[in-house]
């Protein structure tokens, strides 16, 4: 019993969550901003939209946040699996091959 209450209320968050994101999307539409990244202003290419619609930035700026948000983790060193710490801080393993900008 607890896992399904656990579960419906997992999927209403998500639910409430694509809810807000589609409707933010449709404002910017509104607006004449859909399309265009809300941090750096460049247009956010066509085959990303394709795939999610609803994003709000390119996928050069939404892999800076991810890198940000990833080393703030851990501390401010991005670790490999098997735990050593990189050469480099900005060694980037996770990618989206179909969100490339054109």
């Amino acid at each position: 019993m607890e896992h399904q209450r656990e579960t419906l209320w997992n999927l209403g968050y998500r639910y409430r969550q694509f809810y807000r994101e589609v409707t933010m999307a449709l404002n910017r539409l509104a607006k004449d901003e859909f399309g265009y990244c809300e941090d750096c202003g460049d247009p956010i290419a066509e085959a990303r939209l394709e795939v999610q619609p609803t994003a709000r930035l390119c996928i050069d700026c939404q892999r800076e946040l991810e890198r940000r948000t990833s080393l703030s983790r851990q501390g401010g060193r991005k670790r490999s699996s098997d735990g050593a710490a990189p050469e480099r801080m900005w060694d980037v393993d996770w990618r989206h091959p179909e969100c490339v900008n054109a």
